[in-house]
């Protein structure tokens, strides 16, 4: 009778590993395409943030990630968990001087998100 209920716990406890295993967190294949534009022109050369805004701003910052915009003016984020995210873009303009904007957007789960901020 022992021997019968070590080999039940013995299952149960293999049982629990194999579910465990089964919940570790599985590769995000959400991205982020945004593109910085001043005045219906691409802005190349930008710098972008992106902060995952989990706490509304009213917390610590869990996620960053910085990226320069090419040609077209976009720059391209993956590999990103779902959730919000405050996206802000800072570049030159010869004639103007310093130029910046940002936007909220959202990211969901294996999606592939796009953000566009005018900058100002």
């Amino acid at each position: 009778m022992h021997g019968l209920k070590m080999k039940w716990y013995a299952a149960i406890l293999i049982l629990m590993v194999v579910l465990v295993s089964a919940c570790e967190k599985q590769s995000n294949p959400s991205s982020l395409l945004v593109t910085v534009m001043y005045r219906d022109n691409a802005l190349q050369q930008a710098t972008v943030q992106i902060i995952n805004d989990t706490t509304g701003g009213a917390g610590p910052i869990t996620f960053s990630q910085t990226g320069s915009t090419d040609a077209s003016g976009q720059v391209f984020f993956n590999n990103l968990n779902a959730g919000k995210y405050y996206v802000s873009a800072s570049g030159v303009i010869s004639s103007v001087g310093n130029v910046s904007g940002s936007v909220h957007t959202t990211v969901a789960f294996s999606t592939a998100a796009t953000a566009t901020i005018n900058v100002q």
